[in-house]
C-alpha cells in the first residue's frame, strides 16, 4: 500500500471500513492512518446491526470525513454521506429528509391527478397498483421502512429482498 501511493501520488486516500467489526475500527484505522496519509473514509455494512460506533472511531482515527456509506449489497445501497441523516438513523429517529427525497425521486410528489380523484373519493385498482409500482421504484420496504421514526423496529432483518421481488408471469407455475 505505501508502495502504491509513493508511485502514484493519489490526490485521496480512502479508508473503506466493514461497519460490523464495530470497536476494532479504531485500532483498523489508526494502522491504515500510520501507513498512509488518509484522505476520506467510506463505511459499508451499514444496513445490519453495526449502528456507527465504527464509523466514529474510524473518523477520530483518521481525522478524516466520511463521503460515502454503504446500506446494503447493491449499487443503489451506496449513499452519500449525510451527517443529519446519520445521526438520526443512530438514534433510531429515522430520516424523514431521507424519505422525502426518495418520495421525490420517485415522482410521488407530483401526482395531481392522483390527489384530485383521492378527494372525490375515488380510488381505483389500477390507482392502487400503480402506487404500489412507484412505492417499489423507492427501493426495499425495509429501507423505506428505516426512515420512517419509530418503524425500523417493526421491520425484520434478512427479507428485504421480498419487497422487490416481482410476481411470475400470468400462467407460469408458482413456486411455494
Amino acid at each position: 500500500m505505501q508502495q502504491i501511493a509513493a508511485a502514484v501520488s493519489p490526490d485521496d486516500v480512502v479508508f473503506v471500513l466493514d461497519s460490523s467489526i464495530g470497536q476494532a475500527a479504531q485500532d483498523q484505522a489508526a494502522a491504515f492512518k500510520a501507513a498512509v496519509s488518509v484522505g476520506s473514509v467510506i463505511m459499508t455494512k451499514l444496513d445490519g446491526h453495526a449502528r456507527g460506533g465504527g464509523a466514529l472511531s474510524a473518523v477520530a482515527a483518521t481525522d478524516s470525513p466520511i463521503v460515502f456509506i454503504g446500506t446494503g449489497e447493491h449499487f443503489d445501497d451506496f449513499e452519500v454521506f449525510e451527517v443529519r441523516s446519520f445521526v438520526s438513523r443512530l438514534l433510531g429517529l429515522g430520516d424523514v429528509g431521507g424519505l422525502m427525497t426518495a418520495i421525490k425521486d420517485a415522482g410521488l410528489d407530483k401526482q395531481p391527478e392522483l390527489y384530485q380523484k383521492l378527494s372525490q373519493g375515488v380510488f381505483t385498482l389500477r390507482d392502487m397498483y400503480e402506487q404500489f409500482q412507484n412505492v417499489m421504484k423507492m427501493g426495499p420496504l425495509g429501507k423505506v421502512m428505516s426512515m420512517i421514526p419509530g418503524m425500523s423496529a417493526m421491520m425484520t432483518k434478512g427479507r428485504e429482498h421480498e419487497s422487490q421481488a416481482r410476481p411470475p408471469p400470468r400462467g407460469a407455475p408458482r413456486r411455494g
